[in-house]
């Protein structure tokens, strides 16, 4: 048991290094403006993360006591998935890759909703709201699948942060709290960064990764918290 945890605490602290290492690469790619290697660099990051809480997974997944924590893992799964058309297939916030992405990134935020134990009050705040954005897009002929989807995400993930934070119908950890809240401000960022354009665009598309590497990082590592110490 020690030399297992021991290679654990080796992985963990692997992770995390690579993870800071890819932040770095991706923050410099992005100034050097070197087109899709950004976009390579950016899913290697995600592609570690899935690797880290897949083999935390399968080691702990059946055994650990609270299986709701087994919601994050499947979250992080479907982040992969996210990724992989949002960020290294897609061309364009109308391109199918794209919209299959952000569709995935509204699983993610539901199944985080799951694992947060989203009551009555706050799914139906979910609903009311993403009806009222709907019509209003309708209304004012600026509907577009690839813009809806990503302001049916943005009211996902704060209602997931308020349940997180205000709520605490269940009391998820602290790594997992701060992830979403910064998993909120990416995403807030992304939607800044589409709507302005000079310095605020700029500004808003270069910290966009900055605050989610750290988010899925933190996520990750609270599966992980969860399958360490709840074992059997």
């Amino acid at each position: 048991m020690t030399g297992n945890t021991q290679r654990e605490n080796n992985l963990i602290r692997a992770y995390i290094i690579i993870s800071a290492t890819l932040l770095v690469l991706i923050k410099t790619v992005q100034i050097m403006h070197a087109g899709r290697v950004i976009n390579v660099c950016m899913f290697t990051a995600i592609a570690v993360n899935t690797a880290v809480t897949a083999y935390f997974y399968l080691r702990c997944g059946r055994t650990i006591e609270d299986r709701n924590s087994n919601l994050i893992a499947y979250g992080l799964f479907a982040t992969f998935v996210a990724d992989l058309f949002a960020t290294l297939f897609a061309r364009g916030f109308n391109s199918t890759p794209y919209i299959i992405g952000i569709s995935c990134f509204c699983v993610v935020e539901i199944i985080y909703a799951a694992y947060l134990r989203a009551g009555r009050a706050t799914v139906i705040l979910r609903v009311a709201v993403i009806a009222a954005v709907l019509i209003i897009l309708r209304a004012a002929g600026m509907f577009k699948t690839g813009i809806a989807l990503g302001l049916i995400n943005i009211i996902l993930v704060m209602a997931n942060v308020l349940d997180a934070w205000v709520i605490r119908r269940f009391d998820a950890p602290m790594l997992f709290r701060i992830g979403i809240a910064l998993f909120c401000a990416c995403d807030l960022s992304i939607a800044i960064r589409t709507v302005t354009s000079g310095g605020i665009h700029q500004a808003a598309a270069f910290v966009v990764w900055i605050f989610y590497v750290p988010a899925q990082l933190l996520i990750t590592l609270a599966y992980v918290s969860c399958c360490s110490n709840k074992r059997d």
